[in-house]
């Protein structure tokens, strides 16, 4: 779809655009230079989308997630979307998510929430394969022949449980979210050997030149899952997406088969 988009245009009025505005920040520039907004709007869209009756499109939702992640991951959504972030004089903010720089037009926080609510499996499946075509295509991956899977701790807000109830001879603990669970972390020397929230699994491309990894695909599940049980998954993710693999390393070692990426 993006080959056949880019065959069509004749010039993107967008670039022109966004040529004009200095964006200090070299992340923020490389990520709007990566992305193209009509290409969002298609895989983003739902039945019966009309842009000619929309003030936001979902390019504008999209990038003002990224711009949280890269540059606020520590605030509320609440605080995110005010005039301290998106006011006029917030020029790059507003032009990196494609917000007019003359008028007082923002997103609220519950529009932004809506947006990530209503997006479907598929969906993020097909963006995620957008992005790696472009990233791939600008040659950061070139030189990546290994591929990594490991996964990190996402700690709940309040540890405590709610109640707890008994079944059959088990003690099954309720928290305030209800998806989250206890598992058993690895030995850190200044925290407890269990912790309470989710375990987000990801899967990394690694560069041998210059040691930095890539992430590409991510699964998030409670913490009491063992990391083995996704490796398989996020593999087969990966493999459905068209991201060849020959040589993965975990947290437990190196993998490698030329035909079964899970033969050790």
């Amino acid at each position: 779809m993006v080959t056949e988009y880019e065959s069509r245009k004749l010039i993107s009025l967008r670039k022109l655009k966004k040529l004009q505005i200095n964006t200090k920040d070299p992340v923020l520039k490389y990520v709007d230079e990566l992305l193209e907004d009509q290409i969002i709007n298609r895989l983003l869209s739902y039945k019966g989308y009309m842009p000619s009756k929309r003030d936001y499109f979902p390019s504008h939702f999209f990038k003002a997630e990224l711009l949280k992640t890269l540059m606020y991951p520590e605030i509320s959504y609440r605080k995110y979307c005010t005039e301290e972030y998106f006011g006029l004089d917030r020029k790059q903010n507003r032009a990196f998510i494609g917000l007019p720089l003359h008028k007082k037009q923002m997103i609220d926080h519950t529009q932004l929430s809506q947006f990530r609510s209503s997006l479907s499996f598929s969906q993020n499946i097909n963006l995620l394969t957008s992005i790696l075509f472009h990233v791939r295509r600008s040659g950061m991956l070139k030189n990546c022949s290994i591929h990594g899977v490991d996964s990190t701790e996402l700690v709940n807000d309040n540890p405590r449980p709610l109640f707890s109830i008994k079944v059959g001879k088990k003690k099954i603990k309720i928290y305030n979210d209800l998806d989250c669970d206890c598992g058993k972390r690895r030995y850190k020397r200044d925290k407890s050997p269990y912790v309470i929230g989710y375990r987000m699994h990801t899967l990394t491309a690694i560069d041998v030149k210059t040691n930095h990894s890539f992430p590409l695909i991510s699964l998030i599940a409670p913490a009491n899952h063992h990391d083995s049980l996704f490796l398989k998954s996020l593999i087969k993710l990966a493999q459905v997406i068209g991201i060849e693999m020959k040589l993965i390393r975990t947290a437990e070692g190196i993998k490698q088969s030329n035909s079964n990426p899970f033969c050790s």
